[in-house]
């Protein structure tokens, strides 16, 4: 963090701050200056300039500490229920120095089986690409495809886990295609017997 060699030849980035909640505060406070001010100053006494980015910071704070349902920017959660809820995991004062703060609904089972989809889509599409020697239609039938989407989304879907388990999930079924193919591809390999 101290040494920002792409802030400093740069200054227009979009710098993300994912699960800043797990930074320990002593981190967390370095950036009120930023924040504030634009500016980080080092140890050394180098000034690193920050006003031309834009920072973004994730968090699942708060997120298990009410079971209420929250939306984007939604007007059922106020700015002091919010504030109150991240205050365990931030300073009031850094929280306050966030210029916008959105909060995101947990997903849907009908959204997270779009995800799915999409995903699967997605995979075979690169793995097409990639090997175009796969006839990947034959490996993947529409129809079991769709079996695919159904089971995972039964089976992965949790509403507290959000969609990483899809992810996992798509490809454990796509492996494990591939792999009986190519299974039942050796087992019928007959080598030339010159």
């Amino acid at each position: 963090m101290l040494n920002c060699p792409l802030i400093s030849s740069n200054p227009y980035q979009v710098i993300l701050l994912d699960e800043f909640e797990k930074c320990d505060r002593s981190v967390q406070r370095l950036f009120m200056s930023v924040f504030d001010e634009g500016i980080l100053t080092t140890s050394q006494g180098n000034v690193i300039d920050f006003s031309k980015s834009i920072i973004i910071a994730t968090t699942n704070a708060g997120c298990t500490a009410k079971s209420r349902s929250i939306g984007f920017n939604s007007d059922s959660t106020s700015e002091t229920q919010l504030i109150s809820d991240l205050s365990d995991y931030f300073d009031v004062e850094l929280i306050n120095r966030f210029s916008q703060k959105y909060t995101f609904s947990e997903i849907s089972r009908s959204v997270y089986r779009k995800i799915v989809e999409k995903r699967l889509a997605s995979e075979i599409k690169v793995i097409k690409r990639l090997h175009p020697e796969l006839n990947m239609d034959s490996l993947f039938s529409a129809d079991e495809l769709a079996k695919a989407v159904d089971k995972i989304t039964a089976d992965t879907y949790n509403v507290k886990s959000g969609a990483r388990p899809a992810v996992t999930a798509v490809s454990k079924f796509i492996d494990s295609k591939l792999l009986s193919h190519f299974s039942r591809m050796a087992k019928t390999y007959r080598p030339n017997q010159n």
